[in-house]
């Protein structure tokens, strides 16, 4: 899982591993399920437990039998006799399904700590659900508030560093995943409601929600109110709407009218293009129509949300710890695109502003920038040209370099 808070620092996370029982049987009324000291429990954090997997689940215990224990905490106190869940919800409710009064346990001690408290939660129920990936199924908002529970639980923990960076080791996942997610909790309803139907992918919601609620909620009624009369918007297309959008934006500022007329415009425009020429489906074709918004496109998003930030003086709360978070993302950003300017370079013909002659010696740091494929496309390229043997040799002499050190890893 990477270098991450749960598992490498005993300073943050002071967890007690000492169990006091191993397969106890305990009372299910004398279970009390997970709640933190503001309220906030596992339905919120992971999204309530669907009764069809229930009922799957009574029925694997049926067949197989009990295989893993909850894990609870042994209270005391006013609460004295009870025990708080921390993982093991669904296979409580399970066992309910099936009947039963009493399920097996493992029991700990109740962390004195809070923030301990909150984290082992998270961290027993992030993983044993298989990190980022499995949640999917519950809602991707819920995926948001995971990475908010943890970023908060980090902030208050008074953690240095990249706490982004932190947030994606633990939950195995690229920064800009996790900025999609957290992207969520700034959605309102009707577009978590079309994002969770299907009818708007995860990488779209996060774009559209650089936008106020407002205008997210009219973005989304034009898109819902053309799908609910029979047209058949694609991934591609709404792809094409929020660029174009983004493009609008940069522009001029648009009001709510302005805004509705021009998501009506661009779809309509978008939908009597496709009735001009339907293109016959081919592979290469059905690649392109799968392919996520453009890397400018997700970060122009970005940028756009930033800017109305900065603008609405929505910066003045951050601590110096999130103002270096932002600088480091955005650090990271500017030297993806430098790296992908000169790779466009380089396939353009050009070296640092100056044309590629069989003569000229490109720094092998530079080419090390790139993957084996990367590499092998140059390679390709400059193959076709006439008397660049010796630019050749170089991009292949690396790309062998690459390929051999890939393998001994």
């Amino acid at each position: 899982m990477g270098n991450s808070i749960f598992n490498t620092s005993k300073l943050e996370l002071k967890e007690n591993k000492n169990r006091l029982n191993a397969d106890r049987e305990i009372d299910i009324k004398n279970l009390i399920e997970y709640v933190d000291s503001d309220g906030v429990g596992n339905d919120y954090i992971f999204g309530p437990i669907s009764e069809e997997s229930v009922k799957n689940l009574a029925e694997g215990i049926r067949e197989s039998g009990f295989k893993t224990a909850v894990e609870v905490w042994e209270l005391d106190g006013e609460n004295k006799g009870k025990y708080m869940i921390y993982s093991g919800h669904r296979r409580v409710a399970a066992v309910k399904e099936l009947g039963d009064t009493k399920v097996k346990c493992d029991v700990y001690p109740y962390p004195d700590d809070e923030l301990d408290r909150r984290l082992q939660f998270l961290r027993a129920n992030i993983h044993s659900r298989g990190s980022i990936k499995a949640s999917e199924e519950g809602g991707d908002i819920y995926i948001a508030h995971q990475i908010k529970y943890l970023e908060d639980i980090l902030r208050k923990k008074g953690v240095k560093g990249n706490i982004n960076q932190r947030i994606c080791e633990e939950f195995n996942a690229k920064r800009n995943t996790v900025w999609k997610y957290k992207s969520l909790l700034r959605a309102c309803d009707e577009l978590l409601k079309a994002e969770a139907e299907g009818h708007i992918r995860l990488e779209q919601a996060a774009a559209i929600c650089s936008y106020n609620k407002d205008d997210q909620k009219i973005i989304v009624k034009v898109i819902e109110e053309a799908i609910s009369k029979g047209e058949v918007l694609k991934s591609k297309d709404l792809d094409k709407l929020i660029k174009k959008l983004h493009e609008k934006e940069m522009d001029t500022e648009m009001d709510s009218t302005l805004l509705q007329e021009q998501v009506s415009m661009i779809i309509a425009s978008i939908l009597e293009k496709k009735d001009e020429i339907e293109t016959p489906a081919s592979p290469d074709n059905e690649k392109k129509d799968n392919k996520s918004i453009t890397v400018y496109d997700k970060y122009m998003s970005r940028v756009s949300q930033l800017k109305k930030d900065l603008i609405n003086n929505r910066f003045d709360s951050l601590k110096l710890v999130e103002v270096e978070s932002i600088l480091n993302e955005y650090d990271e950003v500017r030297k993806e695109l430098e790296k992908a300017k000169l790779f466009s370079e380089l396939m353009s013909g050009m070296y640092h502003g100056v044309p590629v002659v069989n003569s000229t010696e490109i720094d092998p740091e530079d080419l090390k920038l790139f993957n084996a494929l990367q590499l092998r496309k140059l390679t390709k390229a400059y193959d076709k040209a006439e008397n660049l043997d010796n630019i050749v040799n170089q991009i292949s002499t690396i790309e062998a370099e690459i390929i051999m050190t890939t393998k001994k890893l």
